[in-house]
């Protein structure tokens, strides 16, 4: 995988990503409806912590690390929808969340095996 002293660039990348993402679901919302932007903010959301779903899956990880991803997925995924309707602070609550499970499990912990560097 990567050592340690990489994690810093990737979540300076990550929020890159994300000010990126945000721009353009602030934009479709300002010439659309309200809706269109968010979705896309839970689209995105849910496309990151499905990833390593897949990552798992293509690495044959144990049944349990794919349980455990599944899990990550339902409770984000669930994050976004209630943000969808409701506040859109679960959205963004999904969103911080999201590196506070990937970065210990997939950059510094066992999930680093299957895991993409970047």
């Amino acid at each position: 995988m990567t050592d340690s002293s990489m994690v810093p660039y990737f979540l300076l990348g990550g929020t890159v990503n994300g000010i990126v993402l945000v721009v353009i679901a602030f934009l479709l919302s300002r010439f659309t409806r309200d809706t269109v932007g968010r979705s896309v903010l839970v689209i995105f959301l849910f496309i990151a912590a499905g990833a390593y779903v897949g990552f798992a899956v293509g690495a044959g990880a144990s049944g349990l690390w794919f349980l455990a991803e599944v899990v990550h997925v339902v409770v984000i995924g669930a994050m976004g929808l209630l943000g969808l309707r409701g506040s859109p602070y679960w959205i963004a609550a999904g969103w911080a969340l999201h590196p506070l499970w990937d970065v210990p499990l997939h950059y510094l912990g066992p999930g680093s095996s299957f895991a993409p560097a970047g």
